[in-house]
């Protein structure tokens, strides 16, 4: 039964107007225009379905066949092929020998070979324009860690910092401190506030401290201290003090030796004037470099 759908449809040759001069153009594929003529194509990425028969000049009838795998055709050849090459779109209307995935389509495969300006028989392929190109694809897994990078330069020495055990007391705080360096070597009695004495003779303080030296910190002056014990302590209470406070010539050359006998004592400041020289006494155990190690004879 006739199908009435495709009752206006044609088959095989075709007549188009020339919507250029085509009249030596015989061989030559073409492609329609937007007003329905046939026109050579302008890039090797032009789809040109048909191949001209019968020339003519612009406007005038002119003659095609479709391309058609059902069928072989004749197109003008640029350079030459040999049978079985594939043969694409040169873009001004002749096919020359390409390859799949180049920017020109592909029209056929040759049949013969053939030579410059020859109408070449050929295969119609029906093989699709290139795509256009698709989404990038999802970001991969991160890689895996790499390896520890080198180790950086040394940075440079730091400041040297205050002795372990010392802490700072504003001069201003001690009462009855003497001027100057004579205030190096005292013990002083320690109050609550806090508040310190250089007469170590109060029986109402709360710990004994001795100073080891004199230090400026952003202008104000401060005295380097030791602390020795609490109030009262009980006989043989351990300290570390240095050896710069240990009391002139009571001892001294004996205390300065990297080995002490354990019987061995000294006092602990230089000022015989003050009551708690005569009971403060240190039995000296070991000299380490700067730092007399031993035990408090508090009572004696």
């Amino acid at each position: 039964m006739l199908n009435m759908k495709q009752s206006d449809c044609r088959f095989g040759g075709v007549g188009f107007a020339a919507g250029e001069d085509l009249s030596l153009k015989v061989g030559c594929l073409v492609k329609l225009n937007s007003g329905g003529d046939l026109v050579l194509p302008t890039s090797a990425a032009d789809i040109t379905p048909y191949v001209v028969i019968c020339g003519a000049d612009t406007g005038y009838l002119c003659g095609a066949v479709p391309l058609t795998s059902a069928g072989n055709c004749r197109v003008k050849l640029a350079g030459t092929c040999e049978a079985g090459d594939l043969l694409v779109a040169k873009g001004d209307g002749r096919v020359e020998v390409g390859v799949i995935g180049g920017e020109a389509l592909p029209v056929g495969m040759a049949e013969e070979n053939g030579v410059e300006g020859q109408h070449v028989l050929l295969r119609p392929l029906c093989v699709g324009a290139r795509g256009a190109a698709g989404a990038a694809g999802a970001a991969g897994a991160p890689g895996a860690d790499g390896e520890p990078g080198a180790a950086g330069a040394e940075g440079p020495q730091g400041e040297t910092g205050m002795d372990g055990g010392a802490f700072h007391v504003p001069v201003s705080l001690i009462a009855n401190a003497p001027g100057g360096n004579d205030v190096i070597g005292l013990i002083l009695a320690v109050f609550a506030g806090p508040s310190f004495d250089a007469w170590a003779n109060h029986f109402s303080a709360i710990a004994w401290v001795v100073v080891s030296g004199l230090t400026v910190i952003d202008e104000v002056a401060y005295a380097v201290c030791w602390k020795l014990w609490q109030a009262n302590p009980p006989d043989n209470t351990q300290v570390i003090v240095p050896v710069s406070v240990i009391a002139p010539g009571d001892l001294t050359a004996e205390v300065r030796p990297v080995q002490i006998p354990e019987t061995s004592y000294c006092r602990l400041s230089r000022d015989s004037s003050a009551s708690m020289m005569g009971s403060a006494l240190l039995k000296v155990a070991s000299v380490s470099g700067s730092k007399v190690l031993g035990l408090t004879y508090y009572s004696v």
